[in-house]
């Protein structure tokens, strides 16, 4: 079989005249000879090595996406020219025939095939090693490739400044592989389990050039005494992040570059640790999604951080008064209250003091009346409104809202 003989396979298949000869390539022979092929693309390659000509272009043809994806990447020049031949050749699935991408593109695109075929090993075309200095971001998100292939991705892409995974189960040495990217700007590792519930987060310490960080939905995670070395973090995601506590959150409020920070699903947060994310001078966004034990008194809280521009109550058990203490929040131009079941239309009235508002959320709530349209309609300062999901008002509401403010977008 194709994968079991060490010889190199001979591209020598002429589709026509005015057509290029597919040249012997020992690079992509070696590729190919780390996939496992199923019989009949065993058979397909075997027609192509074997140059018979009436079917050589039916064969490159129906090579499946991965398979043309390789071939494609090691002979980009040849294949490209036969685009006009291969439809599939001109399709953005085909990366490697748009001279306008970037390199972190042609890199996530053609990792994203090879990892399709569960290899260990990445061997990069021609057309990639000329740029590979040049790939800064790669998404290797639910790929479902090997770990090894992830710390593998170092050897070829050193100057990365943001990687994206997902949905992989990580050990200690994957984070002690994780530090070489010194550069890194941008980590997501969401969704992620460690390999045993003791597996420290702590190597992140060393990635002190950290901006944004997702640590979303990550199993295990039990504390965050890592991140007080990262002075220039700005964005962090710890949804889902049940298991901190009162210290997690003092760490937090030292970070001197912190601008958002995203707490959904977190159940465990309770009022009095909002009053230790005050002491934050950088904090403008906080997301609160169904965080059930935030009330009116967290909110209170809320109102000694004066940077807070953007915040999210969806599924808080806030009443009227929290919206209340909102309205003497000068500076707050985005607000999402949706399924919040204890408001009334008074906290809509409360609203009108906001002159800075410019977004205002309100989905998935029951008995959002014309009655609150109308009162809706008197913040002039908005410019989006999202009621998707909510109901109780008319179309007729819905009209005299847009007619009120022709310069908001409205989405039910």
């Amino acid at each position: 079989m194709f994968c079991q003989n060490p010889t190199f396979v001979q591209f020598k298949a002429v589709v026509d005249p005015s057509s290029p000869i597919l040249t012997p390539d020992t690079e992509l022979n070696k590729a190919l000879a780390q996939v496992t092929l199923h019989p009949e693309e065993e058979r397909k390659i075997d027609q192509l090595a074997q140059a018979i000509i009436p079917t050589s272009l039916t064969t490159i043809e129906s090579l499946s996406d991965s398979l043309l994806g390789i071939v494609a990447s090691y002979l980009p020049e040849k294949m490209c020219s036969l685009a006009h031949l291969i439809p599939r050749l001109q399709t953005s699935e085909n990366y490697l025939c748009q001279a306008s991408a970037r390199p972190s593109e042609l890199a996530t695109k053609y990792i994203q095939k090879t990892a399709s075929l569960k290899n260990d090993t990445l061997f990069l075309p021609d057309t990639l090693m000329k740029v590979k200095d040049e790939v800064y971001d790669l998404d290797c998100s639910n790929l479902h490739c090997t770990l090894e292939f992830i710390e593998n991705l170092y050897l070829h892409f050193p100057h990365l400044k943001s990687l994206k995974l997902s949905h992989y189960t990580l050990d200690s040495s994957f984070f002690e592989n994780l530090v070489r990217w010194k550069d890194l700007e941008d980590l997501s590792i969401s969704h992620c389990t460690p390999q045993h519930d003791y597996t420290s987060l702590q190597p992140l310490s060393k990635l002190t050039h950290l901006k944004s960080l997702n640590l979303g939905y990550y199993k295990y995670l039990i504390n965050l005494d890592f991140i007080q070395n990262l002075l220039k973090l700005e964005n962090l995601n710890l949804d889902n992040a049940f298991k901190l506590d009162l210290s997690d959150i003092a760490h937090l409020a030292t970070l001197p570059s912190l601008k958002t920070v995203s707490f959904a699903h977190c159940i465990n947060i309770e009022d009095n640790w909002l009053q230790l994310l005050t002491a934050s001078q950088t904090l403008e966004s906080i997301n609160f999604y169904h965080c059930s034990r935030i009330t009116d008194a967290g909110v209170k809280n809320l109102l000694q951080l004066v940077t807070l521009l953007h915040l999210d109550l969806t599924g808080c058990n806030i009443s009227d008064l929290g919206i209340k203490y909102l309205s003497r929040h000068a500076a707050l131009q985005s607000l999402t209250i949706s399924d919040c079941g204890n408001l009334t239309i008074e906290s809509i009235k409360c609203l009108l003091c906001l002159e800075t508002l410019h977004t205002l959320t309100i989905m998935d709530s029951a008995g959002i009346s014309d009655v609150w349209l109308e009162e809706i309609a008197r913040i002039s300062s908005l410019k989006i409104i999202n009621l998707e999901g909510s109901k109780g008002f008319s179309e007729e509401g819905i009209a005299f809202l847009r007619r009120a403010l022709p310069h908001c977008r409205v989405t039910i």
